[in-house]
């Protein structure tokens, strides 16, 4: 009887373990390149399969310039600021809009933050347990986005 409850146990331990899909997170983001107009970044992101991964890493990309800076680069500092859940709510009409609805991210379909991304290829791929790791290299134009943040009402003209 003993043992039965110990095999039972180890038994019910294994499943949860071995059972449950780990979702990574990610917010690796690097400076390539770049000059007043573009950046070129590199941007990890994870998903259910590759289409999912790269748009993950492509919104986390936007998310890091809008929220947090690229060090090194020349956008060190946020776009519209740190405060990064407060901005979300306030502006939420906007946001939805520019990533997309979460059903379009498991399509594999952009949201409007597409329109800057001159360019965006893979980088590397891998699996992880329950998905897909994938790493793109993307150029961004941060002209044209930052117009769009202006015109938008999210940030104040910088004089540009």
């Amino acid at each position: 009887m003993n043992n039965l409850l110990k095999i039972i146990g180890i038994s019910l331990l294994g499943i949860i373990l071995f059972g449950c899909k780990v979702q990574k997170k990610s917010a690796e983001v690097s400076p390539v390149s770049g000059d007043k107009t573009t950046i070129t970044v590199r941007a990890t992101g994870v998903g259910r399969d590759t289409k999912e991964a790269t748009i993950d890493a492509e919104r986390r990309a936007f998310d890091i310039l809008f929220f947090r800076g690229i060090p090194q680069s020349q956008q060190e500092y946020p776009m519209i600021g740190t405060n990064e859940n407060a901005e979300k709510q306030k502006n939420k009409a906007f946001f939805d809009e520019f990533y997309g609805s979460d059903s379009d991210k498991k399509k594999g379909r952009r949201g409007r933050y597409g329109t800057f991304v001159m360019s965006s290829s893979e980088i590397s791929n891998s699996r992880y347990q329950g998905g897909k790791e994938v790493t793109v290299e993307m150029r961004i134009n941060l002209l044209a986005l930052r117009r769009e943040l202006e015109n938008s009402k999210i940030t104040r003209k910088f004089g540009f």
